[in-house]
């Protein structure tokens, strides 16, 4: 084999290296920060009144779901969406909504859940610019529908293209104050599809207990 052959392969082997290195520590970096192939983990925000009864879905849901046995979705015909929150134990989580990017995510989370379920999961689903936090029971018991939405984010972490969200959501019965409904998940999706991503996978589990 003579000096140019030898070269070339040289050249070609490093390049191949190179290139596998770089693909490598992207998954890395993705992972790490995104937690993508991960899954939600639960931690006590304040959000829910209780963190007990989650279990485990099929994918394409949520990561973690609890909605109460027996209770029948097509009651509720009037149905407010709140303003998301962004309650957290560890304000490092959630730093990516100081970006411009993502100042008006907790209003259009909710613009999109109330949009995309009006006329398909309930009769009438609507937004309300109502402020409550979400264990004011009381509060919520006055307001002129038959179940309230809420949702919490309870991380954003945005790196290159690639956005981590875990949010929290729960419908609550109007009339007992009870959460007859409650959602934790995360996901890494592109950073305009944070909404859509969650619409989709609240959409197939309102389907999948209306089948219950």
């Amino acid at each position: 084999m003579n000096t140019y052959r030898f070269q070339s392969m040289l050249k070609v082997i490093l390049a191949l290296s190179i290139i596998a290195l770089l693909v490598s520590c992207q998954m890395l970096i993705e992972q790490a920060i995104t937690g993508v192939g991960g899954s939600a983990d639960v931690e006590d925000t304040g959000f829910f009144l209780s963190y007990d009864g989650f279990t485990t879905t099929k994918y394409g849901l949520p990561d973690l779901c609890y909605w109460k046995q027996g209770n029948k979705l097509d009651k509720y015909k009037k149905v407010l969406v709140l303003d998301f929150t962004s309650l957290n134990t560890n304000i490092y989580h959630n730093s990516a909504l100081s970006m411009d990017k993502f100042v008006n995510l907790k209003k259009s989370i909710p613009d999109a859940i109330a949009s995309s379920f009006d006329s398909q999961v309930f009769d009438n689903c609507e937004r309300s610019s109502v402020k409550i936090k979400p264990k004011d029971i009381a509060a919520i018991k006055k307001m002129n529908a038959d179940a309230i939405i809420m949702g919490n984010i309870k991380e954003l972490k945005h790196m290159t293209s690639i956005t981590t969200c875990q949010y929290e959501f729960k419908l609550i019965d109007r009339r007992s104050g009870q959460e007859v409904i409650k959602v934790i998940d995360r996901n890494a999706t592109d950073a305009d599809k944070i909404a859509t991503m969650i619409v989709y996978k609240l959409s197939r589990l309102m389907a999948d207990i209306k089948k219950t």
